[in-house]
């Protein structure tokens, strides 16, 4: 078995440069949407036999493309989720560079 990992599309939060974690509603951008398409023209050839996917909405757009033209229903998978960042969640990268804890 072979196994593909795939990154979400840019999405607004990297736009923003914020710190997304798993804030709920963060989609992807217009970059990112082309992304996703151009996932398809990637490796839409490939004998993909399941879709497995963060329950992230910028990781179900990533995938929507894919998955329509290979007629498959993505699996959502909890335990592939975004890293838990806390009180830094929705905080600008430019302001957690100067933690202490970031560097």
């Amino acid at each position: 078995m072979t196994v593909l990992l795939l990154r979400h599309g840019r999405s607004t939060s990297n736009t923003a440069h914020t710190l997304a974690g798993r804030s709920p509603g963060v989609d992807l951008d217009d970059r990112g949407r082309e992304q996703a398409r151009a996932i398809l023209e990637r490796i839409g050839s490939l004998p993909i036999r399941a879709i497995v996917r963060s329950p992230l909405l910028r990781c179900e757009r990533t995938v929507e493309p894919l998955a329509a033209a290979l007629g498959l229903a993505p699996v959502v998978d909890e335990r592939i989720s975004e890293v838990d960042y806390g009180s830094w969640t929705g905080r600008k990268i430019g302001e957690l560079v100067k933690e202490p804890l970031w560097g």
